[in-house]
């Protein structure tokens, strides 16, 4: 897949959060590499579906996770509904473990060409979603990144969720995966710094460890 070829957009396209789509409806199009990099940095979710839909939808996706040696984690919905995820529900849904698994594999060997695996850790480093999560417990000398998956689910019986899977690169030591899917006790519109220094303190006992070993 050409990262450099382009895909059309349009306003009907915008699911939820979809910042980048929405600056650039008057062009009508991105390149897949520019939607990736959305995607990835500020959690586009319009674009999210626009390559979801590229590469064959939900169960492509699912099927991708299976080659990569993958059992748990899987896609069933596109945005927004992937994010709406009830008590035992599957759909769409992975593990920590399932996760820091996927996340080894794509940093840690030869899965991604060295050029790809690039340009992934830079999209991650530049990712502002996550400041206040898992990176906040992490080193400041150390190259962080990050990803987070958020669900707010107010006006239903279903709680919050914050989740987030960062690498990070400790100085002349191997990378450190984190991984930490966290459901508040709260319900409601948006996160609380509470619900998110959660995560930061699993940061720290991440780093705290790596650092003892």
């Amino acid at each position: 897949m050409s990262l450099t070829r382009e895909l059309p957009i349009t306003r009907a396209d915008k699911a939820g959060y979809s910042p980048v789509l929405e600056a650039n409806i008057a062009r009508g199009a991105l390149s897949i590499g520019e939607m990736a990099k959305a995607i990835q940095v500020t959690s586009d979710n319009g674009l999210a579906n626009l390559l979801l839909r590229e590469i064959g939808g939900p169960e492509a996706f699912t099927h991708d996770m299976r080659a990569m040696g993958d059992q748990v984690t899987r896609l069933d919905r596109y945005e927004v509904d992937m994010s709406s995820v009830g008590p035992g529900d599957l759909r769409d849904t992975s593990s920590p473990r399932a996760m820091a698994m996927s996340m080894a594999r794509i940093f840690t060997t030869d899965y991604l060409t060295p050029v790809s695996k690039e340009m992934l850790i830079a999209w991650m480093v530049e990712t502002q979603t996550g400041t206040k999560r898992l990176r906040a417990g992490l080193p400041t000398n150390w190259v962080t990144g990050d990803k987070t998956g958020s669900s707010f689910n107010n006006n239903t019986n279903v709680p919050n969720r914050a989740n987030d899977v960062a690498v990070a690169w400790p100085q002349g030591g191997p990378p450190l995966i984190i991984t930490c899917f966290y459901e508040t006790p709260t319900q409601g519109p948006n996160l609380t710094d509470a619900d998110q220094a959660v995560l930061a303190e699993v940061g720290r006992i991440g780093a705290n460890w790596y650092q003892n070993l």
